[in-house]
């Protein structure tokens, strides 16, 4: 709340009028990769599957309206963070990426977006955007809410640490979690490497449209690369 009371205010953000709240101070650090992590997912799963279960109960109101995390907004021609195209590859890289976005859009319209699948979704729980206190987990940032797979709120939890040898211990510590509180079905876990290699592509597109940023300074040499690698291993079935 501020400082007269008020639980609302309006900014200027770049020249764009943007409503703002806050509720109250939270404590805690960003997570960091390790051994220890694989608890935090445990609870971050759950967190997910609550945050789902509201989304999928809640009445939206009407006018209700956010983004749309589909495969047309992540990498159409209006992509809502940019043509990873931009980012610096060779031919060769190029044309591994291009077989990676056919992929990813035959097998997502596969998987489809029926309302078991496809909600409402926070779109962002990378670890940045989670506060560890030393007790508890704490989700924030809720900037990129929208609606998209469900699955992808896995995806977007490792962001830019897809290749890390931890992924796998995360991944089912996340499962386990989230399955405490809700069910999460075969062909979901199935789709995991599809959603993560979509958040991966999507990643490269945003790095590559913000050149020069903090995020950029700290993930951006290399990850490219790094995406090709990954897509090659991925379109062999890794």
């Amino acid at each position: 709340r501020r400082l007269d009371g008020e639980l609302l205010s309006e900014i200027d953000a770049g020249g764009v009028t943007q409503s703002v709240s806050a509720f109250r101070f939270l404590e805690g650090e960003e997570p960091k990769v390790g051994l220890h992590l694989a608890d935090r997912f445990q609870d971050l799963g759950a967190i997910t599957a609550r945050l789902h279960a509201q989304a999928r109960d809640w009445k939206r109101p009407d006018g209700f309206q956010r983004k749309r995390w589909d495969f047309e907004a992540m990498f159409g021609p209006h992509a809502l963070w940019g043509d990873w195209r931009a980012a610096v590859l060779d031919d060769a890289g190029r044309t591994v990426l291009e077989r990676l976005q056919v992929t990813l859009e035959r097998r997502l319209a596969d998987y489809g977006a029926g309302p078991e699948r496809f909600g409402l979704i926070h779109g962002d729980l990378r670890l940045a955007n989670l506060l560890d206190d030393g007790a508890r987990l704490a989700v924030i940032d809720f900037d990129d809410c929208g609606f998209g797979w469900f699955a992808y709120d896995f995806a977007a939890a490792i962001s830019f640490h897809e290749d890390d040898p931890a992924i796998p211990d995360l991944q089912a510590a996340w499962l386990d979690g989230y399955r405490t509180i809700s069910s999460f079905e075969e062909e979901a876990e199935a789709m995991l490497p599809t959603m993560i290699m979509a958040r991966r592509l999507l990643l490269t597109a945003w790095l590559a449209s913000r050149a020069g940023n903090d995020t950029d300074a700290e993930h951006g040499e290399g990850f490219a690369e790094g995406t090709v690698r990954l897509a090659e291993r991925y379109l062999a079935g890794g």
